[in-house]
């Protein structure tokens, strides 16, 4: 930070402006609000994303783990390159996200997002083995994926016929990180 021609007092301006937008910042934005060219907001935005480190830590406790498809907004899709109710799934060509979230925290910052090659059974049972510590309590979606998982103490919510909570068993929270997730994306993609 300290090597670049710009004067230092950028850098905590732009971290702060990145941090706290909720649905991340574009280069072209942090660009006017901190009054340098759109090439050196771009530049500080990568720096600041790099710097950002992921504590390798087995989340514990009440865990709520899912996946999620991320692409772009068909607005811009020729009509026969855009997803259809009922083909969406076979011919979306995405990239798949899993995370986890740990309740007890009720923040992200407490939790892990990554990519993910596929939704399948073996992916996820991989991840969830990878990042949430043995006899955790489990909650997911009714994905068959998930089914079968062991050292954890598993329930889900069915979402298929509408039911979205069933006493404590549920993902409402993390769902909202997926949301605010796919909007900055949205925004990103459509600038």
């Amino acid at each position: 930070m300290a090597s670049g021609k710009f004067p230092l007092r950028k850098w905590p301006i732009a971290a702060y402006f990145l941090y706290t937008a909720r649905k991340g910042m574009s280069s072209i934005r942090l660009s006017k609000l901190i009054d340098v060219t759109q090439k050196l907001a771009w530049f500080l935005l990568h720096r600041l994303c790099a710097a950002i480190t992921y504590a390798d830590n087995a989340l514990s406790g009440i865990v709520e783990v899912g996946e999620t498809y991320i692409s772009g907004s068909d607005r811009n899709r020729h009509a026969d390159k855009k997803h259809r109710a009922i083909l969406a799934p076979a011919r979306r060509r995405c990239s798949a996200c899993a995370s986890g979230r740990c309740r007890e925290a009720e923040n992200v910052a407490e939790g892990c997002a990554f990519w993910i090659p596929d939704a399948s059974g073996e992916t996820l049972h991989g991840a969830i083995n990878a990042h949430v510590a043995r006899e955790s309590t489990i909650y997911s979606d009714d994905w068959e994926a998930y089914r079968g998982l062991a050292g954890y103490w598993h329930a889900w919510v069915r979402h298929s016929p509408k039911e979205y909570v069933q006493g404590d068993t549920h993902t409402n929270g993390f769902e909202s990180f997926w949301a605010l997730l796919k909007r900055g994306h949205k925004a990103f993609t459509t600038q």
